[in-house]
């Protein structure tokens, strides 16, 4: 008798989203929180994960309670290629050119968000599979959980009921953020800037040398000829 055919796993690459690839880490976490960790020095506000907005609670992401960390899985992610306007469609942005904003920042994202009165945490290592060197990942709580009873999948403003209406309007309140900001804290402009080109130097410095280790690898190492 012929040996029985185990079942073949099923395939879902063909309902893999966007949203689906997003969520996906695309540098490994201890390189990723190492350069954030060089970052923090720069000033006390600038700690790796920095939740804003009414709750969650101020906390680092990974000291975040586990009811918590679960319920973030089921919030949007918001990377800030979604509204550069220097990046094309296919590059990763998702609205159109002229609402969007030239290199946005992060912080200032979250602030943007902040002024909306959604929940919010930035996850300062992740990022986007497309813009692999700017730092920054936002988690906006724009529907109920299922803990709001009768109101679970409801939107949490009646004004932004999906992802591209939450962009939208990051995009509408950026401006106004990023002056409330600087004016707020003078160190900002610098941290600002050292998200987008110190720390990606560091990474792109990181990755190069990891590409050399691996290319090293299968080289045979030269022997030391006796005397």
């Amino acid at each position: 008798m012929a040996p029985k055919k185990g079942k073949q796993p099923q395939q879902h690459s063909q309902n893999v989203s966007a949203d689906d690839i997003d969520d996906m880490d695309f540098l490994p976490d201890e390189i990723a929180n190492e350069i954030a960790q060089q970052s923090s020095q720069a000033g006390s506000s600038s700690s790796s994960s920095l939740p804003l907005a009414p709750p969650p609670p101020t906390q680092r992401v990974n000291q975040l309670d586990p009811k918590l960390a679960m319920q973030m899985k089921t919030w949007v992610c918001v990377y800030p290629v979604y509204i550069d306007s220097t990046k094309t469609m296919s590059e990763g942005r998702r609205v159109p050119k002229d609402i969007g904003i030239s290199e946005p920042v992060i912080m200032f994202m979250a602030e943007a968000v902040r002024t909306l009165q959604l929940n919010c945490i930035a996850e300062m290592s992740k990022r986007h599979p497309r813009d692999p060197f700017t730092f920054g990942r936002l988690r906006v709580q724009i529907k109920f959980d299922s803990e709001a009873g009768d109101a679970a999948g409801q939107a949490v403003r009646p004004n932004i009921t999906s992802k591209k209406e939450l962009l939208l309007a990051i995009c509408r309140n950026y401006a106004a953020a990023e002056n409330l900001l600087k004016e707020n804290d003078p160190r900002i402009p610098a941290m600002a800037a050292a998200s987008r080109s110190v720390i990606s130097a560091d990474i792109e410095k990181l990755a190069n040398e990891a590409n050399k280790e691996v290319n090293n690898a299968g080289k045979p190492k030269k022997k030391n000829k006796k005397k």
